[in-house]
């Protein structure tokens, strides 16, 4: 389920680009973080093998947003640019 949502992802890559910067934060943070912390209470206390997979989510946006490539580093800017926490200290 989640490797499909990277993938549509991916694919919107040309539109994000013709948009402004706030934009593509706007569209993330409602469809993605909003059901990340939605599912909050689900999350918590899941081992991290179950956890890993939901992190590639929103590094995918992470990407889109800050127009990175698929092997670019991430972490630093999640966590400077966007403020984003990872998905286990959420």
């Amino acid at each position: 389920m989640f490797r499909s949502k990277v993938s549509k992802s991916e694919g919107t890559r040309k539109v994000c680009r013709s948009l402004t910067e706030d934009a593509p934060k706007s569209l993330v943070h409602a469809f993605v973080t909003s059901l990340i912390d939605y599912c909050n209470t689900v999350i918590h206390g899941a081992r991290a093998a179950h956890i890993q997979p939901l992190q590639y989510v929103p590094n995918a946006a992470a990407r889109l947003i800050l127009h990175k490539w698929k092997y670019d580093h991430i972490t630093s800017d999640i966590r400077d640019r966007l403020h984003w926490q990872p998905i286990q200290q959420r």
